[in-house]
């Protein structure tokens, strides 16, 4: 099978959760288990056969499966996952997730299927971690960064890379659910000429594409030939900087949430493929009242009144954003929003490792648009992983409220608490909205037909295993 994709592999990455990896990343490395956002109180065993909690909430006993090898052969045990988690929890993993190991008091390896694991409270994002976490192979973990070792435990192993141009994966024969396993071998073909992508698809010469745009894949809808589907989410945000004029008063900030049309952006912009919302957690998140997600619905009136109200007419706002063409095109439409409600917006258009340092630095300028692609992780995993909501924050947005909230939504452990904190938490970021979420969208997805099996995890890598090609 071949798999024509915009953006080339970046195999030194394991820890980060990079959308140019989403295509093959799956199908090479595993995690402990599964979680289902719409269910992410019953993740679902995968290296991991079970697990216990204990009563106090402050350590899990896991038991792995005792079938599982790397594609050297050698057999995973549980110094492998500690190792893992090791790696996970330094820097320079770049691992959204890193506050999770850095809080584990103690990783015990009881015998090669025992892990022991205590904690210094509570972790309500420790599935997250675990869902997201490769288990690495410590004896060729070197190789991972120039791409020459590349080892999982997954179905398939990672052969042939050619920077740029293409890379394989090969089916692990020894893997320890290999008669799940149907295809011999993926062919990833690297292009990042749209035109070449879609050629691709609509020659045969591909059977499945990932990287090309909303509008493009929507070209495919109604053609039976085809399927087109969304891999993960990607949250856009209006970001803005509460320490500074006009957004140092709520009502600015309140108006500009009124003031963005979703609905055009994710008909303009996005073809109607994302998800139009005022949160960060998806309106089937349990504890959450679904009128929030409209909480803003568009209402340019309200917004010019606020404006009015705060004495902000006129005021100027430069706004930060980098090339991403979809980002770009946003910016066209949410300037237009701000002109019309009495601002006026002026744009940043700075490059990507700019605009990355920034965030990192958390130094956005005055207003900015962004894009994270997080989409499928719990609302407490994103308060300290989402850059707009994390305690340190572009926004500079700091409240004694705001702390507070985040901590119960951490030490909450029965299911009651868990919705009452989400509820309370949702109802400050509305009222404060520091960080005006946009839409949240999906990364297209086409395939022939002829494919089958095809599986999507929630947070977007696309998942292989029991992929099949009829004739």
């Amino acid at each position: 099978m071949t798999f024509a994709v915009a953006l080339d592999a970046i195999p030194g990455s394991v820890f980060q959760t990079l959308e140019t990896n989403y295509p093959w990343f799956n199908n090479v490395f595993e995690s402990l288990l599964t979680v289902d956002p719409k269910d992410p109180d019953h993740p679902k065993p995968l290296l991991a056969s079970s697990w216990k909690v204990s009563e106090d909430n402050l350590s899990i006993d896991i038991t792995l499966r005792d079938d599982v090898t790397f594609h050297t052969g050698r057999k995973m045990t549980a110094d492998d996952v500690k190792y893992s988690f090791e790696q996970a929890a330094k820097p320079t993993s770049g691992s959204q997730l890193s506050f999770v190991p850095k809080a584990f008091q103690a990783m015990t390896v009881v015998s090669p299927t025992e892990l022991k694991i205590s904690f210094t409270g509570p972790q309500p994002s420790l599935f997250d971690f675990f869902n997201q976490t490769p288990i690495i192979d410590e004896k060729t973990a070197s190789g991972l960064a120039d791409g020459t070792r590349v080892t999982g435990t997954g179905p398939f192993m990672f052969t042939d890379w050619k920077p740029g141009a293409s890379f394989t994966l090969k089916k692990y024969e020894r893997y320890w659910n290999a008669k799940a396993v149907n295809l011999d071998s993926i062919q990833y073909v690297v292009t990042t000429d749209a035109t070449a992508l879609l050629s691709a698809l609509r020659s045969g010469r591909a059977q499945i594409a990932m990287g090309i745009t909303a509008t493009d894949a929507k070209s495919f809808d109604g053609n039976n030939q085809y399927q087109v589907t969304g891999s993960g989410g990607t949250f856009y945000t209006f970001g803005m900087n509460t320490s500074v004029a006009p957004f140092n008063n709520p009502k600015v900030r309140q108006a500009v949430a009124y003031a963005l049309d979703r609905d055009r952006i994710n008909s303009q912009v996005l073809a109607k493929t994302g998800y139009v919302s005022d949160l960060y957690w998806g309106a089937a998140t349990p504890g959450l009242n679904g009128d929030d997600v409209t909480h803003y619905s568009y209402d340019p009136d309200k917004a010019k009144q606020l404006i009015q109200e705060a004495g902000a007419a006129g005021a100027t706002v430069p706004i930060t954003f980098h090339g991403n063409p979809v980002v770009k095109a946003m910016f066209e439409i949410v300037a237009n929003n701000l002109t019309e409600i009495g601002l006026a917006p002026q744009a940043n258009n700075v490059d990507q490792p700019t605009f990355q340092a920034q965030q990192i630095a958390a130094d956005l300028g005055t207003a900015w648009l962004q894009n994270n692609g997080q989409g499928g992780l719990s609302p407490a995993t994103l308060l300290n992983s989402l850059p707009v909501l994390r305690k340190t924050n572009p926004s500079k947005f700091v409240s004694p409220e705001y702390d507070k909230r985040r901590q119960s939504m951490f030490t909450a452990t029965s299911e009651s608490d868990k919705k009452a904190a989400l509820q309370k938490m949702t109802d400050y970021v509305l009222d404060q909205v520091w960080a005006a979420p946009i839409i949240q969208a999906p990364s297209p997805v086409v395939a022939s037909s002829a494919l089958h099996g095809l599986q999507l995890s929630p947070r977007g890598p696309v998942v292989l295993t029991e992929a099949y090609l009829s004739k």
